[in-house]
């Protein structure tokens, strides 16, 4: 009887320990998204296009003609002396695992100066790792339908949730 117990007892704190060490990996790569998307968000505010395109997905960098171009895209700035002020990473979702491929989806809120005030608006990305979560690009999925992304990028999960914002504030000199 007092063998079983002890048996019980082994057996339970190794599922518990189990559980605990996935929890900690998963705080980890939550953590480490979060860091890696501000770097990024970060270098955008900074105008530090060369370190902004590094976590630019390669479809987008082709699409837009090469690094060259999208270089020469970004140095351009916004249009009317609109600017970029600051970028807060919000959320990161948990993460999900498709053919080996880490994917999830984060929250961003933008402060943009614009003519006559400032915009703050809250913004989709999603996170996409294909070498377990070493190295991450982002890409912004606001002004996309599913099924153009999907057509663009066929292995994003359909479990992705993408939400769904209000109006941006704007907020007047």
């Amino acid at each position: 009887m007092i063998k079983n117990i002890y048996s019980l007892i082994f057996f339970l704190f190794v599922i518990l320990n189990s559980c605990t060490s996935q929890n900690e990996k998963d705080k980890d790569i939550k953590l480490k998204i979060k860091t890696t998307a501000e770097q990024m968000t970060n270098s955008l505010v900074k105008k530090d296009y060369q370190t902004f395109i590094k976590f630019s997905h390669p479809k987008i960098i082709e699409m837009m003609g090469g690094k060259d171009i999208m270089l020469n895209t970004l140095n351009a700035g916004l249009p009317d002396g609109n600017e970029i002020r600051k970028v807060s990473i919000l959320n990161v979702s948990d993460t999900l695992v498709v053919n080996n491929i880490i994917q999830c989806t984060l929250i961003e809120e933008i402060e943009m100066t614009v003519n006559g005030g400032i915009l703050v608006f809250k913004s989709n990305l999603i996170g996409i790792s294909y070498d377990q979560g070493n190295n991450w690009y982002f890409l912004d999925a606001n002004n996309q339908i599913r099924e153009q992304m999907k057509e663009l990028f066929p292995e994003l999960s359909n479990r992705l949730q993408l939400k769904i914002f209000g109006k941006p504030i704007f907020i007047s000199n």
